[in-house]
């Protein structure tokens, strides 16, 4: 029992956090060059994407809705050539300030309305639907 709820507990503050950071970076774009924001939000986006998969406590159709918008790249505004959650997987091994997950995240704050981000809006929304 203590195991499924430290699943559950983990999954919403995981969304939380993505969407925290993204506040943070609009509101400080130089956050999509800074080594440790982007460290963070990569770790942040594997632990959900790890925990979507270990969850036994929320409706496998919000934990595919989460990996879907992970796995998945984007199309509009603009097109993405890594999802988010690749692009996090490739962080490690990259160069932080031309890092897929630094190009992805330059590409939304360019294109995305500041305070109005769809994506991760989602975020934001699914946070409310997980138990």
């Amino acid at each position: 029992m203590v195991d499924t709820l430290m699943e559950k507990i983990s999954l919403k503050k995981d969304l939380h956090l993505i969407y925290e950071d993204w506040q943070k970076l609009i509101k400080n774009n130089s956050l999509s060059s800074d080594e440790q924001f982007l460290s963070r939000m990569s770790e942040h986006i594997k632990k959900l994407h790890d925990h979507t998969l270990q969850d036994k406590t929320n409706s496998e159709q919000i934990t595919q809705l989460i990996r879907y918008l992970l796995d998945t790249t984007l199309g509009a505004p603009f097109v993405s050539e890594q999802s988010f959650y690749q692009a996090s997987l490739n962080y490690s091994s990259q160069e932080p300030k031309t890092s897929d997950l630094h190009k992805l995240l330059s590409q939304m704050i360019k294109f995305s309305p500041k305070i109005d981000n769809q994506f991760m809006k989602m975020f934001h929304s699914l946070e409310s639907c997980v138990n």
